[in-house]
């Protein structure tokens, strides 16, 4: 899964381990609501928008 988030602007290597520990897959992750998102540590409101545009390219 962190190969396929580091690519997204603002997601760099501890960010893609917090939500590896947080989703099972990445389809899981694609499934989550933004709330969910920005609970992830260092995601935040900031980057949780540009995660979610970016996995449903």
């Amino acid at each position: 899964m962190r190969e396929t988030v580091e690519p997204a602007s603002g997601i760099g290597g501890e960010i893609s381990w917090n939500l590896a520990a947080e989703f099972d897959s990445v389809d899981g992750l694609a499934d989550a609501d933004r709330a969910r998102l920005e609970a992830v540590p260092n995601v935040g409101p900031e980057r949780a928008p540009a995660l979610q545009e970016y996995l449903r390219e």
